[in-house]
């Protein structure tokens, strides 16, 4: 092998007999290999009696770091080989960020072809092949995945989707609800000793935990234009349930922001009675000292015309003597609006002022 540039190798998806000569030729003879998991892929090479060359981890937390040693690598010289824990790199694997950059630095790429559980799972459906759409991985929560389900209905032919068997039932009940006129086909555990092939009505497949990697195909049909969600009931859980479709989240949590919302509506709720109670006191406060000034004033209005006799305490000495009770009276009012002087008056008591009081400054 003269030839300089990264070669992406497909490995065996879970039988060793698929590896290839050419496999053999090319992971036994370049300078490093980018792996997904270094010990997944030293097993497969010391089982295929391949002595490991140098191998550095690339996956997806480091993938974007690597570029720069590949590339200066690449430009010493240097063949590369990038390969992932099974099948081919690239496909719902790491990879795609290196092949992007040795394209973009001007070195070669070379495809080293091999399994590959989408094409393999395709074939064996016996659904239409031309048009099919890979769409990964979809995803874990029920509003997401019925939202990303009906999108993929609009898509014409084949739909091909990844799933864990942990998860493949959710995936398969969705399906029962968003497509139900569709067959699908559940291929799990490809070219192992445990391969199954399912094809069947969607509504009619298990959906119970499945064992290992499973790659669901979705024969053809009609579009749907929006997810079946059955309409809300009156009570919380209902709405929640409809609700966590629309927000995207489980029904769990729909139901928890609802009660965090009652909550606020209660708190706000309370908080105004308690406002509206404060203001009703607050009026009635000013209203009653409304009726003490106006009380004050027809009691100052009696005294001057001395039919009233008002008795007074100041809180602090008068700045003057009075001679006579208009201007005791006036002049300890003025002391009270000061804030320096309470008042009290005694109405009505028929007692004139004659011959005028005589007026002392009250004791501290």
């Amino acid at each position: 092998m003269n030839r300089m540039g990264l070669f992406v190798v497909a490995t065996p998806i879970g039988n060793r007999s698929d590896f290839t000569p050419r496999m053999h030729e090319v992971l036994g003879s370049v300078d490093l290999i980018l792996a997904e998991d270094t010990r997944r892929t030293r097993a497969l090479l010391s089982a295929m009696d391949i002595l490991t060359p140098e191998m550095m981890s690339c996956h997806a937390h480091n993938e974007p770091g690597r570029v720069a040693t590949v590339i200066a690598r690449l430009s010493e010289g240097q063949q590369i080989a990038l390969v992932c824990d099974a099948g081919t790199p690239c496909i719902s694997d790491p990879g795609g960020v290196i092949v992007a950059a040795v394209h973009a630095a001007g070195f070669g790429v070379e495809t080293i072809a091999g399994p590959s559980s989408i094409t393999a799972a395709l074939a064996v459906s016996g659904f239409p092949a031309t048009p099919f759409h890979f769409l990964g991985f979809p995803p874990r929560k029920a509003g997401p995945l019925h939202r990303w389900l009906t999108r993929a209905s609009r898509l014409e032919g084949t739909l091909v989707m990844l799933e864990s068997g942990r998860r493949c039932g959710k995936l398969i009940a969705a399906l029962a609800t968003i497509m139900p006129d569709r067959e699908a086909c559940i291929c799990r555990e490809l070219t192992k000793r445990h391969e199954t092939i399912t094809r069947a009505a969607v509504d009619a497949l298990p959906n119970d935990v499945q064992r290992g990697e499973v790659v669901v195909v979705v024969g053809p049909g009609a579009a749907v234009e929006e997810a079946h969600v059955a309409p809300a009931g009156p009570d919380l859980k209902s709405i929640a349930a409809a609700l966590a479709v629309r927000w995207g989240c489980t029904k769990r949590d729909a139901y928890r922001r609802l009660l965090t919302i009652e909550a606020a509506e209660a708190s706000e709720a309370a908080e105004a009675s308690e406002a509206a109670e404060a203001s009703e006191a607050a009026e009635a406060s000013e209203a009653a000292e409304a009726r003490e000034a106006a009380e004050a004033s027809d009691a100052l209005t009696l005294v001057e015309q001395g039919v009233a006799h008002a008795e007074s305490q100041a809180c602090t000495d008068l700045p003057t003597e009075f001679s006579h009770a208009r201007c005791h009276i006036v002049g300890v009012l003025e002391l009270a609006r000061e804030g320096r002087a309470h008042v009290q008056v005694c109405v009505p008591i028929q007692v004139a002022y004659d011959p005028p009081l005589e007026v002392k400054p009250c004791p501290k």
